[in-house]
């Protein structure tokens, strides 16, 4: 495999605890190891006291799509690994990622790391009905499609391998930085 450089890039409020040490110890056993692990942490919040020394810390606005929609000038590596503080890493992720993106000729990959079907009914049908998250049946090419309505629908029935996405909701990703 060709030897890939990337930045781990996480958001945090930095109250994660113990499961982001998980994530930095996992991200410490990659076998292909990050070239910096950059921390986009809310302006208003400590720095954690979970580290494994490498990570450098970067306050931004605090929510979900401030901490994440950034220009990311600080990256300089071809690719970046998107993550939320809260996810582990089993050590060969980063690679298997990398190959994936390589085998579809993809600038982002996105393991399904939560089955969106696991909600209760009351959840599915409150989501259904807002019209934000719809299920559908697997079409052997779709894993997430955009609707009309800015909401999206989900493949309940994936089926190992690698689908095409209109969208990401996911809280890990692999990416092209271009």
């Amino acid at each position: 495999m060709k030897s890939i450089n990337y930045t781990a890039v996480i958001r945090t409020l930095g109250i994660a605890g113990d499961k982001y040490q998980t994530l930095l110890d996992s991200l410490n056993k990659q076998t292909i190891q990050p070239s910096k692990i950059l921390v986009y942490i809310a302006e208003g919040y400590s720095i954690p006291k979970e580290t494994i020394g490498k990570e450098q810390y970067i306050y931004v606005k605090k929510g979900m799509v401030a901490q994440r929609a950034l220009s990311y000038t600080e990256v300089e590596t071809e690719y970046i690994l998107f993550l939320d503080d809260d996810v582990y890493l089993p050590k060969t992720t980063v690679a298997q990622l990398y190959q994936y993106l390589v085998d579809n000729d993809a600038d982002v990959i996105s393991p399904d790391v939560f089955p969106n079907a696991e909600r209760p009914t009351l959840g599915k049908w409150m989501m259904k009905l807002s019209g934000r998250m719809v299920d559908r049946r697997d079409d052997g090419k779709w894993g997430y499609k955009v609707m009309r309505n800015s909401g999206y629908s989900y493949n309940t029935d994936p089926k190992s391998g690698v689908y095409l996405s209109q969208t990401n909701a996911g809280p890990c990703f692999f990416c092209k930085k271009r």
